[in-house]
């Protein structure tokens, strides 16, 4: 049970703020008890995982939500990065791939 009220480390990489305000609000709504660092590109994701395991890193986080599509470097980039890194291999991610983009000619009939 102590595990569950336990504070988790979420570190958010996402660049649109209405999407940063959504997940905030659904962690506050649930009552989920954390503490989140917001990155807007994937070039910062990158950078941050290489300072763990520094003295003045602090810890990897337990939780890694991420955007695929990011500026200066992809999500999947990030993502592999992280699996790459020792210290930061174990944590838990997921990514926006939910949202998929619609191709613009899906429901157009086409002539037979």
């Amino acid at each position: 049970m102590e595990d569950i009220l336990r504070e988790i480390n979420v570190l958010l990489v996402e660049d649109n703020v209405h999407d940063v305000f959504l997940v905030r609000s659904v962690f506050d709504d649930q009552g989920v008890h954390y503490t989140i660092q917001v990155l807007e590109d994937g070039k910062s994701a990158i950078d941050y995982v290489d300072r763990r395991g520094t003295v003045d890193s602090g810890p990897c986080p337990d939780l890694l939500l991420l955007d695929i599509n990011l500026p200066k470097a992809s999500g999947l980039e990030v993502l592999s990065h992280f699996r790459n890194q020792r210290e930061c291999s174990s944590c838990r991610a997921t990514d926006d791939r939910s949202r998929r983009e619609i191709p613009s000619d899906l429901g157009k009939r086409t002539s037979s």
